[in-house]
């Protein structure tokens, strides 16, 4: 789970946000087959209406391939 995540690629940059969580979040996504969840984290339209400066809570859940990655029982983390 990640909170203040900007997924506009010109998003506003600070000390706090950038859209480089979201860069982050998406290519662990795409390389593990793992679905990336943004949940809007204001509604007001004060906040959300623009896209550059719209802020989410990412959720990236371990599932298919990462599942297996990080097993306990296969700590070096071969592929099965």
């Amino acid at each position: 789970m990640c909170d203040d995540v900007i997924s506009h690629p010109q998003g506003d940059r600070d000390e706090y946000v950038s859209p480089d969580s979201y860069r982050v979040l998406r290519y662990i996504a795409d390389r593990t087959g793992d679905r990336l969840r943004l949940f809007l984290k204001r509604e007001s339209p004060r906040y959300s209406a623009d896209p550059r400066t719209r802020k989410f809570v990412a959720l990236l859940r371990k599932e298919g391939r990462s599942a297996a990655i990080c097993d306990p029982k296969n700590p070096v983390g071969k592929q099965p």
